[in-house]
């Protein structure tokens, strides 16, 4: 007798036609989506004994095998097989039938449900409706379910007793090693690695002797709880350790301002470094903008012109009247870039329209738009290298790094910062195709070239500047030890102090630069740090890396061998913050609410320093993008070129008004210094090529009006003139051309035949 095959990795489900057909049916996942195979095995009389399993218990492989030996054993060798049936859902359940009382169906049933009234209507319950009956034993019981198919000989029911006598003998192994599960963890934990790989190797490999009746599996389960329950052990015991100390030389304790060791600031002469005697815009922002560097700026534009205007060219062609650009030509271009910058308009060419609504006579009073436009086009900043090109190393910031260190020498040259001082990055606004370009969606220009910035915390001055241009920046940083964002801080920290000859400076920087390591290494160099600092910097307490969780308005602070302090403060979200000159004392602050009302409340003092001092370089920014000369270009270094302009302009007025307090003055708005320096930088310089309105010449009425006879003649060359009368260029569409002239005035106006020859000569105002 040929046996059905049944797959004993997956839980089954049998259903009785009405036709005495019994359908058994290999059980589809949750999901549905598994394929299900059908198979329908066909007898005179249903088989002698059918159990029913449900699918909720883990099944031992031997338990799987001997389950599916016994079914296979037992099937008659007519059964045949079927195609598989695609299925989606759940397989469908037949409609109720009616069975005889002396089916072997109904033996099985009451061995499950027992006899009597109560029994008889379950057990009708059930086979109405065997799905929800199945759904029910799962929910009540969690032991592991099986199907055993036999014939109607007497030794049926004895192989499932037996069966049901094993199911229940590993039940009580479970639970016993359940009980043990704990010593044996601790015992696990004591062996070598190589007894540990040697017992998951024999939990892993089948017991062959399984098979027979009287197998035994303790080993099996033994391993099967080593695999499920690690897990639960291991955290079971991480639950009764004691918590994480934090790491080594960290305290949990209030500290005090004065427990740290306050370095002194040596530094001398601070402030303004220049000369007393200045009094007008232009002579201060000359400290930046020097003679010497505009000098320089204009040879490199002439010989950049003259090597781009060796080729032929139109006989219209703007370039037909370039002339070399003059020292005073090209402050006058830096005077009308500022006021470009204060009068916004959508095209360059608009600031030189003669439209009513677009006039402006200042810019035509001072250039011609084409000469303008030379110029602008033409400039050039730095020459390129000596050297041949395919050897020479020529650097991603050439075309501007004269300028670039020429302003930052200037900048720490005239001007030393007091003891605050903070270092941020700044963004020059560029979407071209650049390498370097970055992006930070925090800053209000968010694509550019960023530029790293040390500001004086009281006055917002710029004191030195760092332009990224990828990876030749950060070679060039000391310190390759250490990450970038303490790299360039220490640069630009030890630039400073080799200007200033001092030391005992407080530095202020956000998270991106904050850390332990690099507070440790600008302590060597005798510098203060505070700066708000993000929890999985390297070098923090262990409480803090794996998350505070704190009250509104609660701080806790840690300290460590009373150089160091991290604070933890939590308003409407959680502030880490990181000090060597700080302490976490609080003091008491009132703010605005809603309504007008005043909450009192303890801060700490290291957040309402850094509030106040942090936003140095944000104001430099401000001041830079209110009034900035914006135009787009594909040249990144025109846009590097025109911010350092803007940084030369603040810089100057903070100095120029810096002078005007100390002599008892009030200090003036920012645009207005804008506009008396843009008047200084134009001085004299005017655009004489335009055609000069005056009176016009009486030679020409004498000649005209003088009574003699006038002839018309035609001009002999294909050449036209316009119509001294009716032509009119400055209307669109108003030009009138003609041959013919007037032979006998002396200027031989060009004229056409009838109406305008004899208005001409006989009119005074012919027009």
């Amino acid at each position: 007798m040929e046996a059905a095959h049944i797959s004993p990795e997956l839980p089954i489900r049998w259903v009785v036609s009405a036709d005495g057909t019994v359908e058994i049916k290999e059980e589809v996942t949750e999901l549905g989506c598994d394929q299900a195979n059908e198979r329908i095995l066909q007898e005179e009389t249903p088989p002698s004994s059918i159990t029913e399993r449900g699918t909720g218990m883990k099944l031992i492989r031997l338990g799987r095998r001997l389950a599916s030996e016994m079914a296979s054993s037992h099937i008659k060798e007519e059964t045949p097989e079927l195609e598989p049936v695609l299925t989606n859902e759940e397989v469908t359940v037949l409609g109720p039938v009616h069975l005889e009382e002396e089916s072997p169906v109904f033996d099985l049933l009451r061995s499950c449900f027992g006899s009597g009234p109560t029994s008889q209507k379950s057990l009708s319950s059930s086979l109405s409706d065997p799905v929800r009956h199945c759904r029910k034993k799962q929910k009540k019981t969690k032991t592991t379910n099986s199907l055993i198919v036999s014939d109607r000989r007497e030794g049926g029911n004895n192989q499932i007793d037996h069966l049901q006598t094993e199911e229940s003998r590993i039940e009580q192994t479970e639970t016993e090693t359940h009980r043990e599960k704990l010593p044996q963890s601790r015992q696990r934990e004591s062996l070598q690695p190589e007894e540990l790989a040697q017992m998951m190797d024999e939990a892993e490999s089948p017991d062959e002797s399984g098979l027979d009746d009287d197998f035994d599996q303790s080993s099996d389960e033994e391993a099967v709880h080593f695999l499920l329950n690690e897990d639960s052990v291991e955290s079971e015991k991480s639950d009764h350790e004691p918590d994480a100390q934090p790491e080594e030389g960290w305290k949990q304790a209030s500290v005090s301002a004065d427990a740290f060791t306050k370095l002194p600031f040596t530094v001398r002469n601070k402030g303004f470094q220049g000369s007393t005697t200045l009094r007008t815009e232009l002579e201060f922002f000359q400290l930046f903008f020097t003679d010497a560097l505009c000098t320089e700026i204009v040879n490199e534009t002439n010989r950049h012109a003259s090597v781009k205007l060796t080729g032929p060219r139109r006989h219209n062609s703007i370039w037909n009247s370039w002339k070399p650009v003059t020292l005073p030509e090209m402050k006058a271009f830096f005077g009308v870039v500022l006021n470009m910058g204060l009068n916004v308009k959508t095209d360059i060419k608009e600031y030189f329209s003669g439209e009513w609504p677009d006039r402006m006579p200042f810019f035509k009073d001072v250039f011609k738009r084409s000469r303008f436009l030379q110029i602008f086009w033409m400039l050039h900043l730095c020459p390129p290298p000596t050297q041949v090109p395919q050897t020479a190393f020529v650097s991603r910031g050439q075309k501007v790094r004269n300028v670039v260190s020429y302003i930052d020498s200037k900048c720490r040259e005239l001007f030393i910062p007091g003891r605050d001082i903070c270092i941020d990055e700044s963004t020059v606004g560029f979407k071209g195709r650049i390498i370097f370009k970055c992006y930070n969606p925090q800053k209000p220009t968010k694509w550019g070239m960023r530029v790293f910035v040390l500001a004086d915390c009281e006055t917002g001055y710029v004191s030195a500047i760092v332009p990224y241009f990828g990876s030749p920046t950060t070679d060039s940083l000391p310190r390759p030890d250490m990450q970038f964002s303490s790299r360039i801080v220490l640069h630009l920290c030890k630039t400073l102090l080799r200007t200033t000859n001092g030391h005992g400076f407080h530095l202020f920087t956000d998270r991106f630069y904050t850390g332990y390591d690099l507070a440790m290494e600008l302590l060597k160099i005798k510098i203060h740090l505070t700066g708000t600092i993000m929890a999985n910097r390297r070098g923090l307490p262990a409480p803090v890396k794996q998350g505070l969780k704190l009250k509104t308005n609660e701080p806790v602070s840690f300290s460590k061998d009373n150089k160091v302090m991290v604070l933890g403060w939590k308003d409407k979200r959680l502030v880490l913050m990181l000090s060597t000159f700080h302490g976490s004392d609080c003091e008491k602050v009132q703010r605005t609410i809603k309504r007008g009302e005043i909450q009192e409340l303890e801060k700490p003092s290291v957040i309402r320093d850094y509030t106040s001092k942090m936003g140095a370089v944000d104001r430099a920014d401000h001041y830079c993008a209110s009034y900035a000369f914006s135009r787009k270009s594909l040249n990144w270094w025109r846009k590097m070129f025109f911010w350092l302009l803007e940084v030369a302009i603040v810089n100057s007025a903070i100095l120029f008004n810096l002078m005007k307090v100390e002599s008892g003055q009030l200090p003036v708005r920012h645009k207005t210094f804008r506009k008396a320096l843009l008047v200084q930088l134009v001085g004299n310089v005017r655009n004489t090529g335009s055609r000069k309105r005056g009176r016009p010449s009486s030679v020409d009425r004498e000649d005209r009006l003088n009574g003699k006879p006038h002839f018309l003649a035609k001009k002999e060359s294909k050449s036209t003139k316009d119509c001294t009368l009716c032509s009119d260029r400055k209307k669109k569409g108003g030009r009138r051309e003609t041959v013919w002239f007037c032979k006998t005035c002396s200027r031989k106006p060009g004229l056409h035949p009838g109406d305008c020859f004899e208005r001409f000569h006989t009119m005074d105002k012919y027009r």
